[in-house]
Parts: C-alpha cells; structure tokens; sequence
C-alpha cells in the first residue's frame, strides 16, 4: 500500500472513531425557565437531559432567540471553601444511557440580557449545538418557582 493510501485509511479510521452520537437521541424534559422580577436582567432554564444513545453526547453550545435575551450558556454552581460560585462550562458531557440533571443549584442554562419581563406560562426556544454541529430545539415554559417543593427524582 502507497503511504497516501495508508494515510487515508488511518484518517478514516480515526474519523469513524470519533463520530459520536447526536441531536435526536437526547430527550430532554421538564424544561422550565425560572420567572424572575420583571427588572432582572438574567434568568436560568432547567430540564433532564436523558442520552438514549450507546455514545456519550457533547453540548458544546446554547442559543436562544435574540429577541428573548442576548445570549444562553451552560453554567455550574459549585461550592468552593464555603462560597458558592458559578462558572461557564465549555462542554457539557452527558454519557451514554445516562441523564444530566439541569437544576438549581448544578448545572443550568443562564439566559443573559433579557430584553423583555417575561411571563408565567410563556414558552421560551433553546437550542443545543452538540459537538458535530448537530442541533436539537426544544421549549422551555417560564414559571413561578417560589412556591414549589424542593424534591429530586
């Protein structure tokens, strides 16, 4: 075999070893956004991302509609010497047949820039954008938080 033959076979290889699974095998649901004061500028979406697929799935991107805020990312909260801090997350990695809780608290997407209050019971788009650019949508319904029962599954 010529060494560009062995090349291209390497590289194929390689390529088929690092396809992964994508948008349309994660379920995602209870999808929620937190109502908050109609002077906040931020707020947070939760939801269960459930992995149907045999191969870990990599978000690597959120996107919201511009005219809901300026812009959606994955966040963590994480307790360090006592204080809670928050930081962006370049990746979330959900493995495969597992799920990823968004809660508050963990892991969430911040909606940053709001440009309008919003309303209890108003349905708001998120897309992902996993690592191979595949895209999954789904609607998230603002709601009153205060109130409910703090309980997990």
């Amino acid at each position: 075999m010529t060494s560009t033959i062995k090349a291209t076979l390497v590289g194929l290889a390689c390529w088929l070893c690092m396809a992964s699974a994508s948008a349309g095998e994660l379920e995602i649901t209870h999808a929620t956004v937190r109502l908050v004061p109609p002077v906040a500028s931020a707020t947070a979406a939760y939801a269960t991302l459930s992995n149907r697929s045999a191969q870990a799935l990599e978000i690597r991107q959120v996107t919201v509609n511009p005219a809901i805020a300026d812009s959606a990312a994955i966040h963590d909260m994480q307790m360090h010497d006592g204080m809670m801090s928050m930081k962006a997350l370049a990746v979330l990695n959900i493995p495969a047949g597992d799920q990823v809780q968004l809660q508050p608290g963990g892991k969430h997407i911040m909606l940053e820039g709001l440009k309008h209050p919003l309303k209890a019971g108003q349905t708001i788009e998120l897309t992902l954008i996993f690592n191979d650019g595949s895209r999954q949508s789904f609607t998230a319904v603002v709601t009153d938080m205060r109130h409910q029962a703090h309980h997990h599954h």
